[in-house]
């Protein structure tokens, strides 16, 4: 009889192990604190930048228009040996900020390229940007 009882006792014990093993028990037992990664099917969050006079004067005012695929990103725009600004867009991934154009000869054209430094879940940064304008 104590034989029978230590067999049927391990074997409760082996069916207790592999139910506390089992998928659905271990799924509910990891926590993580921390949101998971952006899934590997996200897309780029493209962008664009245009200015407001394709062809101004040296010293006038610009206004630069930065548009992403989603909002809320984050652009940071350079010109000229490293000078730029940084854009947040709005939540239709729009961004608009005014600079002058400075002493540029004229005739010089000037290229701005623009980087999605940082997007919204669902989104990868990394795409770049480019327009242009040339002084009279």
């Amino acid at each position: 009889m104590k034989v029978r009882n230590v067999a049927v006792a391990g074997a409760i014990s082996l069916a207790a192990a592999a139910a506390l093993s089992s998928p659905a028990y271990a799924a509910t037992q990891h926590h993580h604190p921390n949101p998971p990664p952006p899934p590997s099917h996200s897309w780029y969050d493209g962008c664009s930048l245009s200015v407001s006079n394709p062809r101004p004067h040296p010293g006038d005012q610009e206004t630069l228009s930065v548009q992403t695929d989603a909002g809320r990103s984050v652009v940071q725009v350079s010109y000229r040996g490293g000078r730029g600004w940084t854009f947040v867009t709005d939540r239709n991934g729009v961004a608009f900020g005014s600079f002058n154009v400075g002493n540029v000869p004229p005739h010089r054209t000037v290229t701005l390229v623009g980087e999605v430094v940082a997007a919204p879940r669902g989104y990868r940064a990394g795409a770049t940007c480019y327009t242009s304008f040339t002084t009279r």
